[in-house]
């Protein structure tokens, strides 16, 4: 239990500006006891809420706010503090937020009561499937939430928790793990879009403290993820167990090596004589080897010279190591077991799960072409 807390304006506008950015102008109001820091970019309003200093006198200072609110809730669910920290680890990462492709900048989130919450990200060359148990869940509704929502929030929460309650180091994940986290979806009727609120509220025996983040939806067509489960590899009879940490572990070790030996490489290309009448090079016309092979017997890296003894796949095949890990991570903050399965010449892909019945995650990876 936290028993010491920082109230001051100063600490709730630190915590608001770690979601929006360092130079956002917050809005500060007193109300009945309590204090609302508040600020927005283009995209959401984050909002931190907690117990006002005693004797603070209500008022306001700063900017006036724009607030977007929806017209009517129709959906909404609420889970353990835990399931924020299992978004952003094992959903967001897949998204696509550089392209044009708009729809792919955040994640699909359904919501359907008496079934469980499915969060779905993508970039179409991965895609993370998650599944959770809510607590509670009412109406039904399907929405894509920009990947900006979810990082501002959870930066938020997690900055709040530390100036707030004082709680760091572990300590910060248990304070978070303990809380409640909802999310609530309602209609905008001016822009006939949806509108998403997260919320995340400290448990009771914690001091209080409430977090909230509003957006509007993101427009577009998703991928149909459902039809794309049932073209990989089946599941049901069980993958190959793996040391999720182990090959977490070097896998990061073969990303160091390769970013430096694709420094050297593109210096060294850059260094060249030019034939007489070249144009100019540019970095970034450099092409160096990629990806990382996996399988039963280890790993083998492409790009540097190295390999690993650890099994990471039951079938070999050449994955982007940036994707292995995110899946990695992902799977890893769901459940302790993670199994990997391997698809056939006809149907490539990898498939990287965690977890079991209630909280899981099972996220895809296609495998890289090789030159």
């Amino acid at each position: 239990m936290n028993t010491t807390t920082t109230n001051g304006t100063e600490e709730l506008a630190a915590a608001v500006r770690a979601g929006i950015g360092r130079s956002a102008a917050v809005a500060i109001s007193t109300v009945g006891g309590l204090t609302y820091a508040a600020a927005a970019d283009d995209q959401v309003t984050v909002e931190v809420i907690a117990d006002a200093p005693a004797g603070e006198p209500d008022g306001t200072s700063g900017p006036a706010l724009v607030r977007i609110t929806p017209d009517a809730v129709t959906a909404g669910a609420q889970f353990p503090g835990r399931c924020l920290r299992q978004i952003v680890a094992a959903a967001v990462p897949a998204t696509d937020t550089e392209s044009s492709r708009y729809a792919l900048g955040g994640t699909l989130v359904e919501v359907a009561e008496g079934s469980t919450l499915n969060v779905i990200g993508t970039d179409g060359r991965r895609m993370h499937c998650l599944h959770l148990q809510p607590s509670h869940m009412t109406g039904q509704a399907a929405v894509i939430v920009h990947a900006g929502q979810w990082q501002a929030f959870a930066a938020t929460v997690r900055a709040a928790v530390r100036r707030v309650l004082g709680s760091t180091g572990r300590k910060l994940d248990a304070t978070i793990d303990r809380g409640s986290f909802t999310i609530d979806i309602g209609l905008h009727r001016t822009t006939g879009g949806s509108i998403v609120r997260l919320a995340w509220t400290s448990a009771a025996a914690d001091p209080r403290l409430t977090v909230r983040a509003e957006a509007l939806s993101l427009e577009g067509r998703f991928p149909r993820w459902r039809y794309v489960l049932t073209q990989m590899p089946s599941i049901e009879a069980g993958g190959m167990p793996i040391d999720a940490d182990a090959v977490a572990a070097a896998v990061a070790e073969f990303r160091g090596l390769h970013r430096a030996a694709e420094k050297a490489g593109r210096d060294a290309w850059m260094a060249e004589p030019l034939p007489a009448g070249a144009r100019k090079r540019k970095a970034g016309e450099y092409r160096h080897d990629r990806g990382v092979f996996v399988s039963a017997e280890g790993m083998v890296g492409r790009g540097c010279d190295w390999s690993s003894a650890v099994p990471a796949a039951p079938r070999r095949v050449c994955l982007d190591p940036r994707f292995l890990a995110d899946a990695l991570d992902g799977a890893a903050a769901i459940g302790k077991t993670v199994e990997v399965f391997a698809g056939s010449e006809t149907q490539p892909a990898v498939i990287v799960a965690g977890g079991h019945c209630g909280e899981r995650l099972v996220a895809v990876i296609m495998p890289m072409a090789i030159d």
